[in-house]
């Protein structure tokens, strides 16, 4: 199982890839890997996280289908990625880091 911080980095990672069907076989490994670090998620906690937007909104950019604008997801994928945690602990700061919400830090800075 992937830690929640190596999800964040595949579901940055994926942006790049091509291959919808590999992306479609590794997104179900996703799915049970999020589940699995969040147990008590129920179905719209995970189908909503932002984990799964950046794989789904990569699905539909290869697809075709028109996309919308996932920034807050962007930031929140980029805290996990970096930190491995986000929602209701904190950052080193004390911010809120859900969404990016107040942060402190300059680590969402390009």
């Amino acid at each position: 199982m992937k830690t929640l911080k190596e999800l964040a980095q595949d579901a940055l990672g994926v942006q790049n890839a091509c291959n919808l069907s590999g992306i479609v076989i590794s997104f179900a490994q996703v799915i049970r890997d999020l589940k699995d670090n969040l147990p008590k998620a129920g179905s719209d906690e995970i189908n909503q996280h932002p984990i799964v937007r950046l794989w789904v909104d990569k699905l539909a950019s290869l697809t075709g289908l028109e996309q919308g604008v996932l920034s807050k997801e962007y930031q929140a994928v980029h805290i996990l990625a970096e930190f491995g945690y986000l929602g209701e602990e904190k950052c080193p700061e004390g911010c809120d880091h859900k969404y990016n919400t107040g942060c402190k830090l300059s680590c969402y800075e390009d």
